[in-house]
């Protein structure tokens, strides 16, 4: 790429780079490299003429080390003020707790080893049905499941069957 339309002409200052150049004229250093044969990629001498063909003409970068001009800032007081942000809701919404006495009271638990007491045997000759037998046995098997667990109630349900046979 020898010929261009807009072929400039970049006069070398320092702290220059081809990389800087091909960047401020909007082109690559491989454009700039085909059009200046035998140029020292890392050692540009300042005042050396290079020709460069620019895809479109950019300012040119300023020198490393210059400080580009500052923007003013507007003077207090002429900023609108700022908006406050409603603060964000981190936790979630706490579960209302029922007030005192409102829970029912815990049935306490017999220790382990105490009986509940025991309901009368009616008199001898007077044999209640067998329906009533039944749901006594029943209870007994409830509250040995509860209190001894399913793991230790079988050997308590077998020791009442033997004696419910003996009898």
């Amino acid at each position: 790429m020898n010929k261009c339309d807009n072929q400039i002409i970049h006069i070398v200052q320092p702290k220059d780079t081809l990389y800087l150049l091909a960047k401020a004229y909007n082109t690559t250093v491989d454009s700039i490299l085909n059009l200046n044969p035998g140029i020292e990629i890392y050692n540009l001498q300042i005042g050396t003429r290079l020709k460069i063909c620019p895809e479109q003409i950019l300012e040119p970068v300023p020198p490393i080390g210059t400080i580009p001009p500052v923007t003013p800032v507007p003077p207090i007081g002429t900023l609108p003020p700022v908006t406050p942000v409603p603060p964000i809701e981190i936790l979630p919404p706490v579960i209302p707790v029922p007030p005192i006495g409102t829970i029912p009271p815990v049935t306490p638990v017999p220790p382990i080893g105490t009986i509940p007491p025991v309901t009368p045997v009616p008199p001898i000759g007077t044999l209640p049905s067998i329906v009533v037998i039944r749901e006594l046995l029943l209870l007994i098997l409830r509250w040995i499941c509860e209190h001894f667990g399913k793991e230790h109630s079988h050997k308590m349900i077998d020791f009442l069957m033997e004696e419910i046979i003996k009898l």
